[in-house]
């Protein structure tokens, strides 16, 4: 168990340094204006922006990806310690330096930023605890997606390359797929760590999405808040509580998207690197902005126009209410300077991006199954797709913030339409409306020709519910700030009446105290707890559904992979039942290859694909028909796994019974709900022709 721990630790460690350093050493050399809190929040986008950029640079002249990306993060983090080691020596600088002035620094901020950074440190460690606990049964990340990124991240480690055909293939260490786009960025991350820790890449792929989701989005809707409106720390403190609290977020990884969980929490770090150019444009600030959008549209690429959407019409309203149309001229130059900047290299080093941008607009959901009344619509958009009653099918006994999030977020809007105060945050909470109307407008089928805009999103109001759990924390947080002041103000109103027997001198300078004082921190408490009553509930019972409806594999499960791994030659396979029972991890963590990989696209699909499809649907024929022996020769398959336990909406097409039950399987490992069972073949090379392939797409 400490062994365990340790490992866990490690992967952790590995994870964060992998996060923080590339982009925090390559923002301190680049000539840029970000400060210290916004470099710090934004260090992980512009870390997979350089580690895609090199490897797609890598792939395109046919080096080795990984250690092109390892060579030029060395390089990176040689010349950022030889700036810094410079600055010590010349300047006279040094670690207790900076802490004397950092803690001057602190001594002269006022009480209300001291409480929002008090805020900021309650909203991360909520973050990472509500994350920990909801991955923390899990022994890999679940659902399907995930499986397949870590698929794509073991095919970069065996190939050592970004090509499609070989990352995407559907035969575990083979190169027999078609080239297609697919953002990479996230799986060659990945790759990069466990070449450098050799730890699994299931536990790799955890500890990056706890660390992203609970410390940098709190991080950078903290700062993006306090970039809108510095004279509002408060609301940016609870802007980072409130970030955890959408349920819907966690509900991402039912299906396995660990990469749009990524990319939906740095979606705020983009923002504000986009934004912070714009509003005073210079061009050294351009490289940061460009890499950002570079490793968004690395790691999901639908993230990339709410990232864009939210950036215009920020500086869209700002423009409107500062009523400087010339500012709005000089920022719309600079994101056509950026996007130009950003885009030209990917296309130059990823030409199938386009091609990927006409595929996605051919793919549609259908919109007419999505017609619902506009009241059901509104609701579900304006909770954030958090009504866990239904979503868990708890019949109603599941806590449900549904209610309580659209209570916030209408009083919120409310709170930033009649008070100047807050009106630096109308931007967002504009943008949030735009996309509410979006899913509206398109659950209710009343889009029109408007529904080109939710292409990125397949035209799929569940993908678009994604955005609003990120959207939806200023505006809420607005609400929480709102009604914390009052009770704050509540409290120190009651004192300030206690002191008034007191002389008229020492009553006005305690009653300046206490109001600077003991509002901000009873704002502060009343905020924390308002949250924390909100988001810790809903938490453990998402965690507990999505195990037992989507993640299969547990400790009986790495028994049996760590068993073929011990016993199995590196030329041998394993039958599975494709995408039932989390057979493919014996491939990502263990390197053990099972007969199935990645599903092709139907119509893509090599030949080998549909003899293996022709396999699965008939190896209770062995001994019947020679082509199944012999499929199982060609494809040196020796053993069968099979798990009891199969995703929620999946079923087994092999049976337990039958192969306990032939001759032809052998059983040579059971623990719990895992079996293991040897292939049992006839000696010499069987008379074969050619087998039927299956033709229904279900096969798929």
């Amino acid at each position: 168990m400490a062994d365990g721990h340790v490992t866990t630790g490690m992967a952790f460690l590995a994870a964060f340094l992998g996060l923080i350093l590339p982009g925090l050493a390559l923002g301190r050399l680049l000539p840029n204006r970000v400060p210290g809190l916004v470099r710090f929040s934004t260090a992980p986008i512009l870390s997979f922006g350089i580690i895609y950029m090199v490897g797609l640079g890598a792939q395109s002249l046919k080096l080795p990806v990984i250690p092109a990306v390892l060579a030029c993060l060395g390089a990176i983090l040689a010349a950022w310690l030889a700036v810094e080691l410079r600055r010590v020596i010349f300047l006279g600088l040094t670690l207790g330096g900076h802490l004397k002035r950092l803690l001057a620094a602190l001594r002269a901020q006022p009480v209300s930023k001291l409480a929002s950074l008090a805020v900021l440190g309650v909203g991360i460690v909520v973050a990472l605890t509500l994350w920990h606990r909801f991955q923390s049964s899990f022994v890999v990340p679940p659902g399907w997606d995930a499986m397949h990124h870590g698929y794509f991240t073991r095919q970069i480690l065996e190939f050592d390359t970004l090509d499609t055909s070989v990352v995407l293939s559907p035969t575990p260490g083979e190169a027999d797929g078609t080239t297609s786009f697919y953002p990479l960025a996230y799986n060659l991350f990945i790759a990069v760590l466990q070449t450098v820790s050799s730890s699994n890449v299931s536990t790799l792929m955890t500890a990056t999405t706890t660390l992203v989701a609970g410390l940098f989005l709190p991080l950078g809707m903290f700062a993006l808040a306090r970039r809108l409106s510095p004279a509002q720390p408060l609301v940016a403190g609870f802007a980072s509580l409130a970030s955890s609290l959408p349920i819907y977020l966690y509900w991402v990884l039912e299906s396995g998207r660990t990469n749009a969980v990524l990319g939906l929490a740095l979606v705020p770090a983009v923002v504000i690197l986009v934004i912070s150019g714009g509003w005073n444009p210079r061009w050294r600030d351009l490289p940061v902005a460009a890499l950002a959008v570079i490793g968004i549209t690395g790691l999901h690429t639908s993230e990339l126009p709410m990232a864009a959407a939210v950036a215009f019409i920020v500086m869209s309203v700002a423009a409107v209410q500062k009523r400087t149309w010339l500012g709005m001229l000089r920022w719309g130059r600079w994101a056509c300077a950026m996007t130009s900047a950003a885009i030209l290299p990917l296309l130059f080093l990823e030409p199938g991006l386009i091609g990927s941008a006409s595929q996605r607009s051919e793919i549609f959901v259908d919109v007419a199954a999505h017609t619902i009344p506009i009241q059901n619509a509104l609701f579900s958009a304006l909770t954030a797709g958090s009504d866990l009653s239904a979503a868990l099918g708890s019949g109603g006994g599941a806590f449900d913030p549904g209610p309580w999030v659209w209570a916030f977020l209408v009083l919120g809007g409310c709170i930033l339409t009649v008070r100047d105060r807050w009106s630096k945050f109308f931007g967002v909470s504009v943008a949030y409306g735009f996309f509410v109307l979006l899913i509206v407008g398109l659950q209710t089928g009343r889009l029109g020709f408007l529904s080109v805009l939710t292409v990125p999103w397949y035209q799929d109001p569940g993908r678009l519910w994604w955005t609003l759990t990120i959207l939806g924390a200023i505006p809420a947080a607005v609400a929480i700030a709102a009604i914390a002041g009052l009770c704050g103000t509540a409290v120190s109103t009651a004192q300030n009446r206690r002191m008034r027997s007191r002389a008229p001198e020492e009553f006005q300078e305690r009653r300046n105290r206490s109001v600077s004082t003991l509002a901000p921190i009873v704002s502060a408490t009343v905020g924390i707890l308002l949250v924390l009553g909100l988001a810790l509930p809903p938490v453990a019972a998402a965690s507990a559904s999505v195990n037992a409806n989507k993640g299969p594999v547990r400790a009986d499960s790495v028994a049996a992979f760590e068993y073929l791994r011990d016993n199995l030659d590196s030329v041998d396979r394993v039958f599975d039942d494709m995408r039932v029972d989390g057979a493919l991890w014996m491939y990502n963590d263990y390197a053990v290859e099972p007969l199935f990989g990645n599903s092709p696209y139907v119509g893509a699909e090599p030949d080998s694909w549909l003899d293996r499809l022709w396999l699965r649907e008939n190896l209770e024929r062995i001994g019947e028909d020679d082509c199944v022996e012999g499929l199982l020769k060609e494809y040196s398959v020796t053993h069968v796994y099979y798990g009891e336990r199969f995703m929620s909406d999946a079923y087994h097409r092999i049976s337990l019974d039958f192969l306990k039950s032939d001759s032809h399987f052998t059983e040579v490992f059971s623990q719990d709900q895992v079996h293991i069972f040897r292939i049992n073949l006839t000696p010499g090379s069987p008379n074969c022709g050619s087998p039927t392939v299956p033709a229904s797409r279900d096969a798929f």
